[in-house]
This record gives C-alpha cells, structure tokens and sequence, in this order.
C-alpha cells in the first residue's frame, strides 16, 4: 500500500514537471541560467542548502531526460571545487540512477520495455552480454554506446540486482565525473573556456586524454571479460 501510495506520488510529480517544462515555465535553458546567476551566492551564502539544490536539479534533469547534466557537472566544478564538486555529483547521479532503475521495476515498467525494445543499440548490447553476472553486465554497459538514460532506465528489465547496479554504476561512472568537474574547476567561471591560461589548457587537455585512455582499455578489458564470465556461468549451470 505504501509502495503504491509512493508512486502516485512520484507520478503526480512527474507530470508536474512534464507540464511546466511543457508551458516553458521550467525549462532547461531557464534552470542553466537561474544557475548562472545565483553562482556567487552558491559558493559564498547558500551552505548545504545550495548542495540539496544543485543535487535535486540534476537529479531532475538525469531522470526526465533533459540535456544539460554535463554543463551542472562542469558548474559545480567551478563552484565547489574538484573534490567536493565530485562528491556532490557522484551522489546525485547515483540517486537518479537508482530511482530510474526502481521505476522500470515499478511504475514505468511497460514503458520502459518498450523503449528497451525499440533500441537497437541496447538490444545488441543484451544480445552480446547474454549469460555476463550482473555486475559485468552493468559495467560493460555504462561504458557501451548506448545512451545513459537508456542504461539508468533499461537496465531494469535485465534482472540486474539493486547492488550489482549500484557499484558497477558508480564505478564507471565516476571518473567521467572527475574528468567533468575538473574541466570546469579550470574555467574561470565555469562556463567560458576562452578565459583559460596556456598552463589550465594543457592540464584539460592532459585530463580529457587520460579520461579517454582509461575508457578505451576498459572497454577493450570488458570485451575479453564478457565472454568468459558468460562461458563461466553456462559451464556453471
């Protein structure tokens, strides 16, 4: 009773966001820029209130789709700093990716397998990792080409548990959210790169192929790593 109570409740809050967005009343434009403008008193007044407000605007974007998640990821570099910009977005992407994984579980059950099934990339990427232990199988999605939201939201549908999700997610998720937080600690606002030194530009560029690098020999590690585990469990079975 309560399971379901909570999910009317997110789904009354969905629509809500879905109409604003809608009217032009909550826009990811609007919210980029009500950002911008409240950057000085993010970094000097607002305390943790201003932490639970970016969190929560993230959060928003991840699970309704919107583009822009990079740009917070950059902005609180800028404002909070590498480290605890990293804290900051590792913890509200992980909460979105695990809310968006128990809604395809839940209430967006039907709709999710239909997104799932009208995905070419993520159906390759099932077929190919068919037998893989859940861990794998979230890692070697999240570092696969198919859309993040496609991964925080299909996933569901693969019998995947909750902590298999929750590790492989933060796992490979988290050094692409080093790489963008440091990017924008680099800029001197955050948001215009124009205004970097020689010295902030080497260190990005340096930053960008490192992130690229570890991506690259992760994949290839995954590509080895799947066949074997799912060699391993029907051997098992």
């Amino acid at each position: 009773k309560k399971m379901k109570s909570g999910l009317w409740v997110f789904a009354l809050f969905a629509a809500t966001i879905v109409v604003l967005n809608r009217s032009g009343i909550i826009t990811k434009d609007r919210l980029v820029e009500n950002l911008k403008d409240h950057k000085d008193w993010l970094r000097s007044e607002a305390g943790g209130y201003g932490i639970v407000a970016l969190i929560a605007v993230d959060i928003v974007f991840i699970m309704f789709c919107f583009p822009g998640s990079f740009f917070i990821e950059l902005f609180c570099g800028s404002v909070y700093g590498v480290i605890q910009g990293v804290v900051i977005i590792v913890i509200a992407k992980n909460i979105a990716a695990v809310l968006c994984f128990l809604l395809g579980k839940t209430l967006l059950k039907d709709y999710v397998k239909r997104l799932t099934e009208s995905n070419s990339l993520f159906k390759q990427f099932v077929s190919e990792t068919e037998g893989s232990s859940g861990l794998v199988l979230v890692l070697a999605g999240r570092l696969s080409p198919v859309p993040s939201y496609v991964c925080n939201y299909g996933l569901s549908t693969t019998g995947v548990s909750v902590a298999h999700y929750v590790v492989a997610t933060l796992a490979a998720g988290t050094p692409m959210v080093v790489q963008n937080v440091y990017l924008g600690s680099l800029a001197s606002d955050g948001l215009d790169f124009d205004t970097m030194s020689g010295d902030k530009r080497l260190s990005m560029a340096l930053m960008l192929l490192g992130t690229l690098g570890l991506v690259w020999w992760a994949q290839r590690f995954l590509r080895r790593l799947v066949p074997a585990a799912a060699a391993a469990k029907a051997k098992a079975a």
